[in-house]
């Protein structure tokens, strides 16, 4: 019986010696992933290796360097790199070790290397301290990196996401190659010396915060060459700031802030052709060359469209998004060049007269799920303004939400009655009856010869007449 005592004790040691000879082992190899067997997989000529790793996403292509030492020796040379955490695995402290130690291990492996970078990302949790972080950027801009893109993942205690990340603007100081800059989650400090980044192109914000609008705008003037800012999310100073903030490019093209806690700022880029701005209404009275102007959740007066063609004589794309009127009195679009308008369940009270002689395009999104009978003669008054469109699209969450009753059809006159193409798409299922839906769109739009109706993403309906 002892001696069976032992032995089970020796199978049950050896066992155990097994598990953590094992875990060494899966451990040296996530440290390390260059440790593997060359046995099992013949060589490939190296530029075939390198292909087939430049199709891979980089964090395939990462995991595919454990295939053989030839593929670990080809995937260091390659000119992207990125480092993504698993944001599942924000409470395994000992996967969030390991996915560290692999960072500082691939890193040292390239210090060998002193090849150019493409792209270099890093997508991480923030548990303080940013001295990773800080060798990633600077092992980066070594390399005359020309794509970075930087996201820091905040952790949520007690339903509040933790603090920033502070970055010094001085680690950008020497990135000269730089065309496309991407940073999320973090503070970004001015320092004493001004940041250039002549070579610039891209810039996009996310959830950024700055100490203060100048601290921002610096950041903006240390790019003359830039061509898109996109900013969304983040604090660019008080909202409530008197002063009138200039930004002020001539190399900008596109300039977007959404949802941003910002001051109003004079846009003074006369080459820029795209703008999605929202919050109160900028002054882009010296952007000529806009294409396309969407409004999102902007606070304007009904004048402000006033001129809209000797303003924006180039205009031809206009998005509404819920925006807010200072009065509800008369608003004109007049506009011999805009093709497209998106109008997204604004003030329906508003009285609108448009000239919009080559209209293509007229997409209108409501969500009251039954409209009043008031509502209803609002809207046909409103769309009737449209019915130059080629081709327009209404989005409701609820077929009632177009389901003009007999008293007003006997009463008032359609709203398209030049319409030839008209799409429905509707949100949710309703009890609505099909024909009593197709009929109202029928008189609606007593010319149509394309009749289009989804609903739930679903085609109910395709017709030419």
């Amino acid at each position: 019986m002892a001696k069976k005592r032992k032995a089970e004790g020796r199978c049950y040691n050896g066992a155990n010696r097994n598990k953590k000879m094992k875990k060494q082992e899966d451990d040296d190899r996530n440290r390390n992933p260059s440790m593997v067997v060359d046995t099992y997989i013949p060589d490939l000529p190296d530029p075939a290796v390198h292909q087939i790793l430049s199709l891979l996403s980089p964090k395939l292509a990462a995991r595919s360097s454990i295939v053989s030492k030839q593929w670990a020796r080809i995937w260091d040379s390659l000119p992207v790199l990125v480092f993504d955490e698993d944001e599942k695995i924000c409470t395994d402290s000992h996967r969030r070790k390991l996915f560290m130690n692999f960072i500082r291990n691939c890193l040292k492996r390239r210090k060998r290397d002193k090849c150019d970078l493409d792209k270099f990302g890093l997508r991480m949790r923030y548990n303080g301290g940013a001295s990773t972080m800080n060798q990633c950027l600077s092992f980066a801009i070594e390399r005359n990196v020309k794509e970075l893109d930087i996201c820091i993942i905040r952790r949520k205690m007690f339903g509040k996401l933790s603090r920033l990340c502070y970055l010094s603007s001085t680690v950008f100081s020497s990135a000269k190659s730089l065309t496309i800059l991407k940073l999320e989650g973090v503070n970004l400090k001015e320092s004493i010396h001004p940041m250039r980044l002549l070579s610039l192109k891209t810039m996009s914000l996310e959830s950024v915060e700055f100490n203060s609008t100048s601290d921002f705008l610096h950041l903006v003037y240390g790019c003359p060459s830039i061509e898109n800012l996109l900013v969304t999310s983040s604090t660019l100073g008080s909202p409530v700031d008197p002063k009138v903030h200039s930004i002020s490019s001539l190399s900008l093209k596109s300039l977007e802030f959404t949802q941003c806690r910002r001051p109003v700022f004079k846009i003074e880029a006369m080459n820029i052709e795209s703008l999605k701005l929202d919050g109160w209404a900028d002054d882009i009275a010296s952007c000529q060359k806009i294409t396309s102007l969407d409004l999102f959740c902007t606070y304007l007066p009904c004048h402000y469209f006033n001129g809209l063609e000797s303003r924006f004589p180039l205009l031809e794309s206009l998005t509404l998004h819920k925006c807010w009127w200072e009065d509800a009195e008369h608003m004109n679009i007049f506009s011999q060049h805009l093709k497209r308008f998106v109008f997204f369940e604004n003030y329906m009270q508003l009285k609108v007269s448009t000239n919009l002689p080559n209209l293509l395009q007229a997409t209108f999104v409501f969500w009251d799920a039954v409209p009043s009978y008031l509502r209803l003669t609002y809207l046909g008054e409103f769309l009737k303004q449209f019915d130059c469109s080629r081709k327009t699209s209404l989005q409701v969450t609820d077929a009632k939400g177009i389901i003009f009753p007999e008293e007003i059809r006997n009463t008032w006159s359609p709203p398209f009655p030049t319409l030839k193409h008209l799409e429905v798409e509707i949100s949710y299922t309703t009890a609505v009856n099909d024909y009593v839906l197709i009929d109202s769109l029928h008189w609606m739009a007593p010319s149509l010869e394309f009749l289009s109706i989804k609903q739930n993403s679903l085609v109910i309906l395709s017709e030419r007449t």
